[in-house]
């Protein structure tokens, strides 16, 4: 249940100097003491945290070529996140990423992995 104040989950992706993670949270003490577990029958808030930011610049290009009076090929190429920006997954162990485990100290808001790198891809299309 989340009871802290709202700055306690300020997000700010960065590398922990102390444990060589990359953590979600500016401060990650003070964000795992901003929630208690639910006791009897407590129900907290959803939907309370954020994850990092996502960015993502997708191009196609495509050239027509005329082969004689019958035949069109085309060229087109398509780059998916095509300048490459660092996106980071939810912060959560594998296989369960998203989730906000106040029970597992040294792992709350650790990011464990990145989320759509490069992607080209290449085609060549015969019209008659």
């Amino acid at each position: 249940i989340f009871n802290g104040d709202q700055s306690a989950v300020a997000t700010h992706v960065h590398v922990d100097p102390t444990t060589g993670a990359v953590q979600l949270f500016t401060n990650p003490a003070k964000a795992i003491a901003a929630f208690s577990g639910p006791l009897g029958l407590q129900a907290g808030s959803r939907n309370n945290l954020r994850g990092p930011n996502f960015s993502n610049t997708d191009l196609g290009l495509a050239k027509h070529f005329h082969i004689g009076e019958k035949f069109v090929a085309e060229f087109r190429a398509d780059a998916y996140n095509v300048f490459n920006h660092p996106n980071f997954d939810m912060p959560g162990p594998s296989g369960s990423r998203g989730t906000a485990d106040i029970t597992s100290p040294s792992s709350f808001g650790v990011i464990t992995g990145t989320a759509a790198s490069r992607q080209m891809q290449f085609a060549l299309r015969l019209d008659f």
